[in-house]
């Protein structure tokens, strides 16, 4: 949301509104020098109060300003604009793995993101496998849907790389991941003893957040530093210029994810000319474009050979990042996909009046969008 953002307010012909948290206040007026009149500050509520105040609208009457457009850059639209509607789609976990997430989330989330995808004028799918989710769930969806795929933040491309205190490039695998259930961290952690068998002081660097206490994730870890000590290091959140590093240095990173609805990681690191090892997830062969090593999901015996054949490979030599997709056409798309649905709407309207003459009314000169992102 944050690069996306960046790349909106550079452009003369968008006006940027922002709905934020209110703990997000001055990073929007500090870091992306937004005024006061372009920032909405949500109510303070649980952060699934929230999203169904988003929905619905209730407590933010900024949401009935006469934006052209409003974005919905996670799950929820507002039910009751009036403006042409944007939804960014992700991925479809919550409908397709709903024990994933807390109870309370699961039951009374699911159905109003359905209800937004359903409303939206359009919908711009992170990737072609993440278009083909929605797809599965509302046939009449890929009418209505545009792919934009994402991009690696500037930040990590022009970051100075620092190494990481303490670990050996040469001896470690790097993932970059949090602990959700899909991710399938505990199937690697599984792996480790008999990777490190084959291949004695090889390392499983973790990039990410801790895992939930007494959570699948949370005991494998702990099961893994206790058998494998040494073997399992948890890094936590590092800097740009570390994580950089670890691409360009560490033997293989490791995707392993059951699903995903981009596969960011993917995409950063062979942008790095880092080699992959990825599930077969169709949106992680997408985000690597053909240049990872796709393994079956929990085939173990195959994922211990594959790391432990990357692990004693010569690791290829960094290279110059590739030339690398930016956050600016994101932008682009974005906003060409947004506004072929204003004048969709704009032809419809015009029908509706005239119809013998569909063309007149329609906008054609130049205009400067009003945009509200969520």
């Amino acid at each position: 949301v944050v690069e996306l953002a960046r790349a909106l307010l550079r452009r003369e012909d968008v006006e940027l509104t922002l709905l934020v948290r209110p703990t997000a206040v001055d990073y929007a007026r500090g870091e992306l020098g937004l005024p006061a009149g372009r920032i909405v500050v949500a109510p303070t509520r649980r952060t699934l109060a929230n999203s169904l105040c988003e929905r619905t609208g209730l407590g933010i009457p900024a949401l009935r300003r006469g934006f052209d457009i409003v974005h919905g850059t996670k799950h929820l639209l507002p039910a009751s604009t009036t403006a042409t509607t944007l939804l960014t789609v992700h991925d479809m976990t919550l409908v397709e793995r709903p024990r994933d997430f807390a109870p309370l989330k699961r039951h009374l989330l699911a159905r109003p993101y359905l209800a937004s995808l359903r409303c939206a004028d359009v919908l711009v799918a992170v990737s072609r496998a993440a278009a083909g989710q929605v797809a599965a769930h509302l046939p009449a969806a890929p009418a209505k849907t545009e792919v934009v795929p994402l991009a690696v933040a500037p930040a990590l491309l022009t970051a100075t790389p620092v190494p990481v205190p303490g670990l050996d490039p040469s001896r470690a695998a790097l993932v970059v991941s949090d602990f959700s259930p899909r991710k399938n961290l505990p199937f690697i952690l599984r792996c480790w003893p008999q990777v490190q068998a084959a291949r004695e002081g090889a390392t499983l660097a973790i990039v990410g957040p801790p895992p939930r206490p007494g959570s699948p994730g949370a005991r494998a870890l702990t099961v893994a530093r206790r058998d494998i000590a040494g073997g399992v290091v948890h890094l936590g959140h590092v800097s740009d210029a570390q994580l950089r590093w670890l691409y360009e240095r560490a033997q293989v990173t490791i995707c392993p994810s059951l699903v995903e609805g981009f596969g960011l990681p993917a995409l950063e690191a062979v942008t790095f000319s880092s080699p992959v090892l990825t599930s077969t997830d169709p949106a992680l062969a997408e985000a690597s474009a053909g240049r990872a090593t796709a393994i079956p999901i929990g085939d173990e015996a195959a994922w211990v050979a594959a790391i432990v054949t990357a692990l004693a490979a010569p690791r290829p030599a960094s290279t110059r990042p590739a030339e690398a997709r930016s956050w600016d056409q994101v932008a682009e798309e974005t906003v060409a996909a947004a506004r072929s649905a204003l004048q969709a709407r704009a032809l419809a309207s015009v029908a509706r009046h005239h119809p013998t003459d569909h063309e007149r009314g329609v906008r054609t000169a130049p205009r400067r969008d009003r945009l509200g992102a969520l």
